[in-house]
């Protein structure tokens, strides 16, 4: 078929499918805003009720909350099991956009979604244990040296973090592309190595920022905010992505964590 012959047939199909042709990474966008509708409504149950029962909204969602001592309840590690996969798809899902665009562009029409889809699977299985652990140890060292203090050395660590040259190498490969192999298993394989690759340079780049909204308690707003910033360091033109946004993030959510725990 012509170029010719391909626009013409592209003119008289329905402007969706002509957009899912084009982006085979079309179906992570709504996901995405799932995930954020799912965390603002759960944020606004918690504003409205202030249940006891909304352990998700408490622990996760609502605008920054303090970090406690109080100890690890079971009711509270099965709201940070549930809630961990949204946060990752809400806050990295559109980061990894370009990689899952570049794997169904590039490969076979059969596997235009299969290869995007394994690729985004690789990539949440390297990052959610991560969230997992990184609130393990904001409890714990909440509990060990007090909350207040705890929001302090996290925010310390996540500066310095953000001033590293291995976090500006990690920003840098987060955008890296590879040759992955056609079909079969082995096409499949390469695609969750390379969402494993993508998801290890991701938590490189923005574990600090993570670390902090742990701190400030997984608060809605401090999450919009690290989202915001994480995107712009991705689109950020030049061999140096810019540091400041992300210095101010920490600090202004480091600063307001630090004010709800010590009230």
């Amino acid at each position: 078929m012509t170029a010719t012959a391909r626009l013409r047939r592209a003119a008289r199909e329905p402007p969706l499918r002509v957009v899912a042709w084009q982006h085979p990474e079309w179906w992570l966008v709504p996901i995405v805003g799932a995930a954020w509708l799912a965390l603002g409504a759960a944020a606004v149950l918690r504003a409205t009720t202030g249940s006891p029962t909304s352990e998700f909204a408490t622990m996760f969602v609502c605008p920054i909350v303090p970090r406690t001592a109080a100890g690890f309840e079971p009711t509270a590690a099965a709201a940070g099991t549930l809630a961990a996969p949204a946060m990752v798809v809400a806050m990295m899902g559109p980061l990894v956009l370009p990689a899952l665009h570049h794997v169904g562009a590039s490969g076979l029409w059969a596997r235009r979604e299969r290869g995007p889809a394994l690729v985004l699977a690789g990539f949440l299985a390297g990052w959610i244990p991560v969230i997992w652990g990184i609130d393990l140890a904001v409890t714990a060292a909440a509990g060990t040296v007090g909350a207040v203090t705890a929001v302090v050395a996290t925010v310390a660590l996540a500066v310095a973090w953000q001033l590293s040259a291995l976090r500006l190498r990690a920003v840098r490969s987060c955008v890296r592309t590879v040759a992955l192999p056609p079909r079969g298993r082995r096409a499949d394989v390469a695609c969750l190595g390379y969402g494993l690759l993508l998801g290890r340079s991701c938590i490189l780049s923005c574990i600090a920022l993570m670390a902090v909204v742990a701190a400030a308690g997984h608060g809605l707003v401090a999450m919009a905010a690290v989202a915001a910033v994480q995107l712009h360091e991705r689109q950020a033109r030049g061999p140096r992505p810019r540091r400041l946004p992300g210095l101010l993030v920490v600090l202004v959510v480091g600063a307001l964590a630090v004010a709800q725990t010590s009230a």
